[in-house]
């Protein structure tokens, strides 16, 4: 039947298509052929639907494709089937192939796309429209043809040619004249008959609104039209026509029939056109007469001019209007064409709405616009959108469980896909942070993160970015890594090194993720503590996010790199060690002017001083360390280690007596005071360095000689001391 029609349409060009039975003879089972598909593709759908199955599933099925395929093509021929048979007839019959083939056309034409079939049928439903006297109509449609990057030269030529005549029965004058210009300059010797009576038109026509110009714009018309006399045949004829009428006769513009100037465009056709060329705020108010009229002819416009008040008032900025208006739109049971528009632009207006004000109370209207453009209309190509829109509102409800289970849904365009895989994985991650403390994370839920993390790297991987609109696809990139590096170390067991790998570079090659910088420095800092890596954590420390970090985790790592640090240095790997206790060094910095240490108890805190003023005390830092044993001391007298360390630096500064008198203070205390037997022994040491060996026996003979049978430093020290100095 398809080659049937071409030989039909390529007859019907060179004027010899035969009559109507021909026409009829193929446009019948043509029409058989398409009504048969659309309803075996109603008949699928139903059955699924009846049967609560799996839409999806359904629509990437060989027989769905195969009809939808078959319907298409059809459809494709039965367009330009209608138009050309409608030339056949008069009346009403050829008023409904016309409107037929402009519908049919339409389908086609809304297409976001250069592909030469949107072309074509822009150019068809442009000539449809022009047949129907509806010429600005036809022009929006033949400049589209004309500028699409998929149409043929053949189907831009015509275009031209045709944008030329709309131009003429739109009664624009000055558009007439330069498109007819370029038709007629651009024409081939089959069209250019066609194009040199166009262009004769329209400068008739120019000859007749521009006095200034009129007798060159006669002049130019009178000679074409002689060209075409002398040339005969069919346009010939109409040349002829257009001279017995009379050059100075306006309704040789209106068609070379020279017929009566149509009658005036109808209030509603007018509203419409408003519409069509974007002059929403002028049809607003046209839109609410017919709404608010009882006339029985606006009454049958009435449900379509309530869809299109939606629009207008959306477009303009009305969200509120347009979202009242197309409540009301759906709330009919009425299924006109425009139903599934009503829907989608509900939702965006509801969105906007929502955006503009996220409230408990504008977040149910939201849900539903959702929810109606979703269950009504499961393949419009926003539903992915809608979709996405879904899972995001489950995602800041915390319902990640629904969240991901409405991303899983979002199919059909890429750049909503990439964002669903993106924000699964976000949730799913989060549902694992929930993870009680001290539990196991759940398996299933970190398989489900890595599988939506794959289905995102794969989409990055293999598909150009611009395929992805407005998405950020960088800034995801950066967090998706981060997520696999959490995922990494959540592993049993735990993979450190592919955490530390994810998170290399990462602030470098993603630099407006700096709002991440403290989670990243935190696994990265907890990955490298447990592989042991000292010298990559010396650098991680120096960080500026490791300040913003929970005091309580820098002084575990702290400790931890300190204690890997002793066994590098126990195995000879110094300049390890020294990278090791530098870490440690710039961790408890930080840890103790962080704004929450006075979370931490004073047990911590009092590690954190001492390890610190070690590490300064080792490094020469002695004012420092002095400085910290001194903070100890002040709340913790008893901390024996920080009283050595004060007492150490001192004697080290010269300040033998200052460091004694540090030891004398718990001397003078009772027996049993934590460092009493120690303070003993150091003011005896620092008397008799200082020459008074006296007051060292003193100071020793205090201590009860029980104490003295003990088999440890201390007392052994003791006893040196009390032989060496304190017999004879």
């Amino acid at each position: 039947m398809g080659k049937l029609a071409l030989e039909f349409l390529d007859a019907a060009d060179a004027g010899e298509a035969g009559g109507v039975a021909t026409y009829e003879a193929i446009a019948e089972p043509m029409e058989r052929s398409y009504h048969e598909h659309r309803q075996a593709l109603d008949a699928m759908s139903k059955g699924v639907m009846d049967a609560d199955g799996d839409l999806d599933a359904l629509y990437e099925s060989p027989q769905w494709k195969e009809h939808q395929q078959l319907a298409a093509e059809a459809l494709y021929y039965l367009n330009w089937l209608r138009y050309r048979g409608a030339l056949f007839y008069e009346g009403q019959k050829r008023k409904s192939l016309l409107e037929e083939a402009a519908n049919g056309f339409g389908e086609f034409a809304t297409a976001k796309s250069d592909a030469p079939i949107v072309a074509e049928s822009h150019l068809g439903r442009g000539l449809a429209y022009l047949e129907l006297d509806k010429p600005e109509w036809a022009i929006n449609d033949f400049q589209a043809a004309a500028e699409s990057k998929g149409a043929t030269p053949e189907r831009v030529r015509k275009a031209k040619l045709a944008l030329a005549e709309a131009y003429i029965k739109a009664g624009r004058s000055a558009d007439a004249l330069k498109a007819s210009k370029a038709a007629l300059d651009g024409a081939t010797p089959a069209d250019a008959p066609r194009a040199k009576l166009t262009r004769a038109r329209a400068l008739l026509m120019a000859a007749a609104t521009s006095p200034a110009d009129r007798a060159g714009d006669k002049t130019e018309a009178s000679a074409l039209l002689a060209e075409l006399q002398a040339g005969g045949g069919p346009w010939g004829a109409r040349a002829n026509a257009i001279v017995k009428a009379g050059l100075d006769n306006p309704k040789i513009w209106a068609g070379p029939k020279a017929k009566a100037e149509p009658p005036p465009p109808s209030e509603w056709d007018v509203t419409k056109q408003l519409v069509a060329s974007g002059k929403f705020k002028d049809a607003i108010p046209r839109l609410e007469k017919i709404l608010a009229s009882s006339d029985e002819e606006d009454r049958k416009q009435q449900p379509e001019a309530r869809y299109l008040l939606g629009l207008a008032k959306f477009r303009v900025g009305d969200t509120a209007g347009a979202v009242d208006a197309f409540g009301q739109v759906l709330a009919s049971k009425d299924r006109a064409a425009y139903r599934d528009d009503a829907a989608y632009l509900n939702f965006k207006a509801n969105e906007a709405l929502y955006a503009a004000s996220s409230t408990p109370e504008h977040l149910p209207a939201y849900e539903h616009a959702i929810t109606t453009l979703v269950d009504e209309y499961p393949r419009h190509k926003s539903a992915p959108e809608a979709r996405f829109r879904l899972g995001e509102i489950r995602q800041r409800q915390e319902r990640y469980a629904d969240a991901i289970a409405q991303y899983a849904q979002v199919k059909g365009d890429p750049a909503f896909e990439l964002r669903a895989a993106f924000a699964s994985a976000q949730s799913s991650v989060k549902l694992l942070e929930q993870t009680p403390e001290g539990a196991k994370p759940d398996p299933a839920l970190r398989r489900q993160a890595d599988a939506s993390l794959d289905r995102f790297w794969g989409m990055v991987g293999s598909q150009d970015f611009k395929t992805f609109g407005d998405a950020p696809v960088h800034d995801f990139m950066g967090q998706a890594a981060l997520m696999r590096a959490y995922l990494a170390a959540l592993s049993e067991p735990p993979d450190y090194a592919q955490a530390v790998a994810w998170l290399g570079g990462l602030e470098e090659r993603y630099p407006k993720l700096a709002d991440q910088a403290p989670n990243v420095v935190k696994l990265r800092l907890v990955a490298l503590s447990r592989l042991g890596r000292l010298t990559e954590a010396a650098t991680e420390a120096e960080r500026p996010a490791v300040a913003t970090l929970d005091p309580a985790l820098l002084d575990d790592l702290a400790t931890r790199f300190l204690t890997t640090a002793a066994r590098a240095q126990a195995s000879g790997k110094s300049d390890e060690a020294a990278a090791g206790k530098r870490a440690a060094q710039r961790l408890s910095e930080r840890a103790l002017a962080s704004k929450d240490v006075g979370n931490l108890s004073p047990v911590v805190v009092r590690r954190l001083r001492t390890a610190l003023a070690a590490l300064y005390e080792e490094q020469g830092a002695r004012d420092r360390a002095l400085a910290l044993y001194r903070d100890v001391l002040a709340t913790e007298p008893d901390v024996v280690s920080a009283r050595a360390g004060a007492a150490r630096i001192l004697e080290a500064q010269g300040k033998p007596a200052d460091a004694r008198a540090l030891w004398d203070e718990v001397v003078a205390a009772p027996v049993g005071k934590p460092g009493w037997l120690e303070a003993h022994y150091e003011s005896a040491r620092l008397a008799v360095a200082g020459g008074d060996a006296a007051r060292a026996c003193a100071v020793l003979k205090e201590v009860p000689p029980d104490m003295l049978n003990a088999n440890s430093e201390t007392p052994r020290k003791i006893q040196d001391l009390l032989r060496t100095h304190c017999e004879g």
